[in-house]
Parts: C-alpha cells; sequence; structure tokens
C-alpha cells in the first residue's frame, strides 16, 4: 500500500512539474529572482513586458512607488537610530569623565530625539515595504492570469531520502 501511495504522490508531483513547464511567456518568482521562460528579467525589462497588460502596470507602479518611499524611510531611520546611538553614547562618555575628574555638568547631550524619529520613522516603512511586496505578487498575478496561470511562484515536487527513508518536499 505505501508503493502505490508514493507512486500516486510521484505521479502528482510530475504532473505539476509539467504544468509548471509548460512554454509560454508568464513569469514566476523564486527565491527574490523573477524569471520569465527560465531566464533571470531585469526590472526594467519586466516593467516593459507589464506594460501590455494595463492592470499589471498599474500595480507595478504602485509596488515601486512604496517600495521607493518605504526603503527611503527605512535607510533614514536606520540613519537616525545610529546618529541618535552615536550622540547618546558619546554624552554617557562625557558625563562618566566629568564624574571621574569631579566637574559635573547640569546636562550632556543625548541622541534621544534622533532615536525616537529613527524608530518611528522605521515602523512606517515596514508597512509600505510589505504592501510594495504585495502589489508586485498582485501585478505578476494579472499578467499570469492572461495566459490562464494564477501562480507567480510554482510549485516543485522534490524526492528526498534522509534517516527516515524516502520522502516527497514540496516548495513553493
Amino acid at each position: 500500500m505505501k508503493k502505490v501511495m508514493l507512486s500516486i504522490i510521484i505521479l502528482i508531483g510530475f504532473l505539476f512539474n509539467a504544468y509548471s513547464q509548460a512554454g509560454d511567456s508568464t513569469i514566476s518568482m523564486m527565491r527574490k529572482k523573477v524569471y520569465q521562460n527560465g531566464q533571470t528579467i531585469s526590472n526594467a525589462k519586466l516593467k516593459s513586458i507589464l506594460k501590455s497588460n494595463p492592470a499589471s502596470t498599474q500595480q507595478f507602479k504602485k509596488y515601486q512607488t512604496n517600495s521607493a518611499i518605504g526603503t527611503t524611510l527605512l535607510v533614514a531611520g536606520t540613519a537616525s537610530v545610529l546618529v541618535g546611538a552615536v550622540i547618546n553614547l558619546q554624552g554617557n562618555i562625557q558625563e562618566s569623565n566629568d564624574i571621574i575628574e569631579g566637574d559635573v555638568k547640569d546636562s550632556y547631550p543625548n541622541g534621544l530625539g534622533f532615536l525616537a524619529t529613527g524608530l518611528v520613522l522605521d515602523i512606517i516603512a515596514i508597512p509600505l515595504i510589505l504592501s510594495g511586496s504585495k502589489q508586485f505578487k498582485k501585478a505578476l498575478f494579472n499578467y499570469n492570469s492572461s495566459f490562464g496561470k494564477t501562480s507567480a511562484i510554482p510549485v516543485q515536487f522534490n524526492l528526498m531520502v534522509n534517516a527516515n527513508g524516502l520522502g516527497v518536499r514540496m516548495q513553493f
């Protein structure tokens, strides 16, 4: 019975692989790289390919806008956190040295404003980047749906051998 079940699973896996390897011009994404007909394509080429489908062009523009704004905010927020940490560290070092020397002042520089601003910018950037990723997947879905294929990420079945025996791994 185990051999029959394994044979059926392997047969289904081969059928899925045969379907996903159809020679059409659909676009797939694996490991953060975009492929068409087995070839890696750049963002510029992807943009020109998606122009043939108005819905995917609109989604791709939203992806580019959200990703650009989100990345800018993330970089600015991280830089602000780093600047705030350095200022705060310098103030603490200066205060420690003054305590040792016996010359304590009323206030020392702290970078709490930079730290807080950076954290707020980073928190704002995360939803924008996630939204951009969702828009990118929608653009690929809209483009591929015009060919009858609805997945941007192909499903793969692989046979595995480990200490427990033979197994089938589904990767998507």
